[in-house]
C-alpha cells in the first residue's frame, strides 16, 4: 500500500470515527430529556418519605421530597454530564466535576448549564 493511500484512508476513518462519536455525544444529551419527561415507576408508599426530607429513588434518578404540600420529585442528575448528585446539607453536590444546586434545584456553582428540573409525583 503507498504512503498516501494510507494517509488517505486514515483521514477518512478519523473523519468517520469523529462523525460517529459527536452524533452519541449529542444523543446522549438528548434522549434522557425525552425520556425522563414521561417516566412512571412506582417508588413506595408515600409514608416510606420522612417529611421534610430528600430521598434518593435511584431506581427513578430523583430526590423524593415530602413537605406539608405534597410529594415533589427533583432530578439527581446533574445537568452538565448527568452525573447522580449527592444530597450536602444546603442542597446537592456532583461528586463529579464539582457543581453545586441550591434545595430548590437552583445552579450555585461549577459547570453544570442550567438548573435541575421539578416532577410531579402521584
Amino acid at each position: 500500500m503507498e504512503r498516501r493511500s494510507f494517509l488517505k484512508k486514515l483521514a477518512l476513518n478519523s473523519a468517520l470515527l469523529a462523525g460517529i462519536l459527536s452524533l452519541l455525544g449529542a444523543l446522549r444529551a438528548i434522549v434522557p430529556k425525552l425520556t425522563r419527561d414521561k417516566m412512571t415507576c412506582k417508588l413506595g408508599h408515600v409514608a416510606d418519605f420522612p417529611m421534610n426530607t430528600f430521598t434518593l429513588a435511584e431506581k427513578a434518578g430523583v430526590f423524593i421530597y415530602r413537605d406539608h404540600v405534597g410529594v415533589r420529585g427533583v432530578s439527581a442528575l446533574c445537568t452538565h454530564l448527568g452525573c447522580t448528585l449527592e444530597k450536602s446539607d444546603d442542597g446537592f453536590i456532583c461528586p463529579c466535576h464539582g457543581s453545586s444546586f441550591s434545595s430548590t434545584g437552583l445552579v450555585l456553582s461549577g459547570p453544570a448549564p442550567q438548573s435541575l428540573a421539578w416532577f410531579q409525583v402521584s
